[in-house]
């Protein structure tokens, strides 16, 4: 007995020198088991309490993180739209600026006088432009409709992507992409068949025809046809070859 007593003194001792002792040996070495198992109820009290507060301030800390990122996407997502809606009032000034032209209004008493615009005289010189020009050229009258690319109705870019897809060119059903799409040349070296361009945001294209009239498929309730040039908010030309 006395030498169990002692080896159990000595677990206590290791015990203690490790930081703690295991609730067994505290029964074993002490005279007062009772005062021990009420000790050792407060102290499982007090860590689960420090438990609790652990996983609280864990929980709000997760929560603080997750309203951190939705706050910067809910900024990020403001900064898009905002992004968006000046490029739209961009455009809707753009135009105004061209129904408001000399040049339409110019285009507009030549159409009530006559009716149309005289006939085009191509240079007898072939070029690849000039081919999808004579291609462009016999689809006038016909309606303009967004996004349509022909053959009964075309937007502005879909006029140029049918006309030189007659000559096994496949363009680009997109201005800004047919603005990259070629040689960019000078307004004093334009050729019939090069494409003219328009707007701050390059929104409109059409075909130059000589003596500062295009060929466009100008916007809804129109249809395709010769016109003087709109050179109010003419930005380049580019020539397909």
């Amino acid at each position: 007995m006395e030498g169990s007593q002692k080896a159990v003194a000595q677990l206590a001792a290791m015990g203690y020198m490790n930081g703690g002792m295991d609730l067994t040996l505290q029964m074993l070495t002490s005279g007062n088991p009772e005062h021990i198992l009420g000790q050792a109820s407060t102290v499982e009290q007090l860590n689960a309490e420090a438990g609790m507060r652990l996983s609280t301030l864990q929980k709000e800390q997760i929560a603080a993180a997750r309203a951190q990122v939705t706050a910067k996407e809910q900024i990020a997502t403001a900064a898009q739209l905002q992004s968006e809606i000046n490029s739209k009032v961009k455009t809707i000034h753009a135009k105004l600026a061209l129904l408001n032209s000399s040049a339409m209004t110019q285009a507009m008493a030549i159409f009530e006088k006559t009716g149309s615009y005289p006939d085009v005289v191509l240079p007898e010189a072939t070029t690849v432009g000039t081919t999808a020009l004579r291609a462009a050229l016999s689809q006038r009258g016909k309606p303009y409709v967004w996004g349509a690319a022909g053959p009964d109705s075309y937007d502005c870019s879909g006029l140029v992507v049918w006309a030189f897809a007659q000559e096994g060119i496949s363009l680009p059903h997109y201005t800004g992409s047919l603005w990259n799409s070629g040689m960019h040349v000078s307004q004093a070296d334009l050729e019939p068949g090069d494409l003219v361009f328009f707007g701050a945001d390059i929104g409109h294209v059409g075909f130059y025809v000589g003596n500062g009239l295009m060929l466009d498929a100008p916007d809804t309730g129109a249809v395709v046809r010769v016109e003087p040039i709109w050179w109010s908010s003419y930005v380049g030309a580019v020539r397909i070859a």
